[in-house]
């Protein structure tokens, strides 16, 4: 990503928060990956499937049938390996903190699961806010001047952040 901004080019914000969150949930959870972009988008698109199983049923404590198992299908998915890697897995990470900490297996999935949904969103939102945030800070430079339609335009020499309506769809170029 750098390297592309140095060259002057345009970087898919989104799409990089993508490989980036995937890449910090197969980290923190120890989870099995090709450590390819691909199959970090992957996990976070996973991650993504879970956390839309409840959206709508905030108005009730009680999920669906469908739902519980679409969410356990996806669950199994994510946490799968850590039944292999509970005994196993060294004390400086989320899995070997657990079993040091005197959680059950059954606890530590449960807390991945957790850790999966809540860290996938937040930490992907998080990354658009901060280029928002910094494009804001910016604006007020000399050259800065604000465009139509929900963009920032600048000069040349700074950064310019593309935000569209959409929060899952921002640009990062420098130019």
């Amino acid at each position: 990503a750098k390297a592309v901004l140095d060259a002057g080019g345009e970087l898919d914000l989104a799409d990089l928060s993508r490989v980036l969150v995937g890449q910090m949930v197969v980290t923190l959870l120890g989870m099995p990956s090709a450590g390819t972009d691909a199959a970090y988008r992957e996990i976070f698109a996973t991650g993504e499937r879970l956390a839309s199983i409840a959206l709508g049923t905030t108005a009730d404590t009680v999920l669906p049938p469908h739902k519980v198992e679409a969410a356990r299908t996806i669950v199994t998915q994510l946490t799968g390996h850590i039944g292999e890697a509970f005994a196993t897995a060294p004390s400086d990470t989320i899995i070997g903190r657990c079993r040091d900490l005197g959680l059950t297996l059954q606890e530590t999935q449960g807390l991945s699961t957790l850790l999966m949904v809540a860290g996938t969103e937040t930490a992907a939102s998080a990354m658009a806010r901060t280029a928002s945030n910094s494009s804001r800070g910016r604006s007020s430079m000399p050259g800065a001047k604000p465009a139509s339609r929900g963009y920032l335009s600048m000069s040349s020499a700074t950064t310019t952040i593309l935000r569209t309506p959409s929060a899952a769809s921002w640009r990062v170029s420098c130019g």
